[in-house]
């Protein structure tokens, strides 16, 4: 089952993610899949573990991972997910209007609990710039409990025992986290011009161009079992291949009969239909937009993982010959080797679907039949069609009659119209 194995695979991306540090203006992080995804300077910060509460008073069940160096909106998140990783995303409460708050050990400095917030008078400034606060900003250590609570639970709590701080916007882009001056075009590959790039920096330690490739594998290497597992359940075996997929590869296998002798005898031309047919307008498609299968958020982080993967997924479909050199992506490099076994899997999976049984297509609609109990979001369902509709409306709205009996024009647009 391929949805099983691309969930873990997400959340193991996640989890990736979270051992080190992610810049929140830019969305570079340490643990980067994608070559201008990394953090271009070295970020000094320590691993803490802090006991989380719920706005319903769930407890999680273990203290939960976080960094000093994460932004309070960040250190929600990592709450929020340890405490409703188990909950489908479309019922879980926004994240946007939570509060934190944080109460320390008892024995420290400092009665009571106060809000923590992303922009407050603690901000540090360095020019014109100020930084956004994070854990170190309010000296939260070990075991401090930290508790998300609704902004409405918060005001009414006693004033004895918080201590309030001025709740600010996020907007202004004189901010910054992690990065103060980021130079995303490093490439590994040109040492001299990076090394001038980096002498034009004047903030924090840059990380060497030629240590991004090996921050490229090591990622992949903690994503290498997950990832293997996924792209097995996609490569089937010959005794477990859905019909539609035996049907449809068969129909195009028929159509290379009605070429010219030359193109008939070409084996790449039901390759390449049967690639665009299935893994590039399916796979791809489902692989790089999780969110479409799953209740499920993705953060601007897992994009570039997943373009990342997808891109591996689509070379491996491919019967180009991959030729790396200097001029080669990093990414490309990183993931050469899984690309060439995976086009040994593809090959045996074409051969297996194609010395398969025939089936009819009275197999395949038997097969493509739901389980009366499989629950379908119809809310949700309806909400795509009508943001589709709203972005096509003048293409649609042309397109329909003035009058008569079927839908017209006026039906249309009031139907796409905004409720005020």
């Amino acid at each position: 089952m391929t949805g099983p194995s691309l969930y873990d695979l997400c959340y193991k991306i996640i989890l990736t993610v979270d051992l080190g540090p992610i810049d929140v203006v830019t969305h570079q992080a340490r643990y980067a899949l994608s070559q201008d995804r990394i953090l271009s300077e070295e970020v000094e910060y320590q691993k803490l573990e802090v006991q989380a509460v719920g706005p319903d008073g769930a407890r999680a069940r273990n203290p939960v991972p976080v960094l000093d160096c994460d932004t309070i909106t960040q250190v929600k998140g990592k709450l929020f997910r340890a405490i409703y990783r188990h909950q489908p995303f479309s019922q879980q409460p926004p994240l946007d209007s939570l509060s934190l708050l944080w109460t320390p050990q008892s024995g420290q400095s400092g009665a009571g609990s106060m809000e923590l917030s992303d922009v407050d008078e603690r901000m540090t400034e360095q020019g014109s710039e100020k930084r956004f606060n994070t854990l170190k900003t309010y000296k939260v250590q070990n075991n401090d409990l930290l508790a998300l609570t609704t902004f409405n639970d918060y005001h009414q709590a006693p004033m004895s025992t918080i201590r309030s701080v001025k709740r600010q916007t996020v907007s202004e882009v004189s901010r910054y986290h992690l990065v103060k001056s980021v130079n995303s075009d490093m490439d590994f590959r040109s040492p001299a011009v990076n090394k001038r790039q980096l002498s034009s920096s004047s903030t924090g330690t840059k990380i060497a161009s030629e240590a991004f490739l090996n921050s490229l594998i090591r990622t992949k290497e903690h994503l290498g079992k997950v990832l293997n597992k996924m792209m097995a359940t996609v490569f089937m075996e010959s005794n477990n291949i859905p019909a539609a997929i035996k049907y449809l590869f068969d129909y195009l296998d028929s159509k290379t009969e009605l070429l010219n002798e030359r193109d008939r005898q070409d084996p790449e031309i039901a390759h390449v239909w049967k690639t665009n047919s299935l893994p590039l307008r399916f796979w791809i498609n489902i692989i790089k937009n999780p969110q479409f299968l799953f209740d499920m958020d993705k953060p601007p982080i897992m994009d570039s993982y997943l373009s990342v993967i997808g891109q591996c997924f689509m070379d491996s479909f491919s019967l180009a010959t991959m030729t790396l050199n200097k001029d080669s992506s990093a990414n490309k490099l990183v993931y050469n080797k899984e690309v060439n076994l995976y086009r040994k899997s593809v090959d045996k999976w074409y051969k297996d679907v194609r010395h398969a049984p025939p089936v009819s297509l009275r197999a395949v609609v038997q097969d493509c039949k739901l389980p009366e109990d499989l629950p379908f979001r119809q809310g949700f369902a309806i909400t795509q069609l009508l943001e589709y509709a709203r972005k096509y409306q003048a293409e649609i709205s042309a397109a329909l009659p003035t009058h008569g009996q079927q839908i017209t024009r006026s039906d249309f647009e009031v139907l796409v119209k905004p409720r005020s």
